[in-house]
């Protein structure tokens, strides 16, 4: 089982393996990361409190993409 820590003063999610080692787990720059979950593919899903957004993390920590919940305005977006 792998542990996953949101550091929100450096904007980074960190893991840590079942050896007990401990390394960042991607390379991206988060906006005030809130809250993550797995979702079934084993991609992680990042909320940024700051932004927005929602990103998603392939399982291996290298690919990114993002999906806006907030609009121009700063309303919500309905998904």
């Amino acid at each position: 089982m792998m542990t996953m820590i949101l550091t929100k003063f450096n904007n980074k999610i960190r893991k840590i393996d079942p050896a007990g080692v401990v390394s960042t787990f991607s390379s991206s720059t988060f906006s005030g990361p809130a809250d993550v979950q797995f979702n079934a593919s084993g991609e992680l899903l990042v909320l940024e409190s700051t932004s927005g957004t929602i990103k998603k993390i392939s399982a291996d920590g290298t690919t990114v993409t993002s999906v806006d919940l907030v609009d121009e305005n700063g309303n919500a977006i309905q998904i």
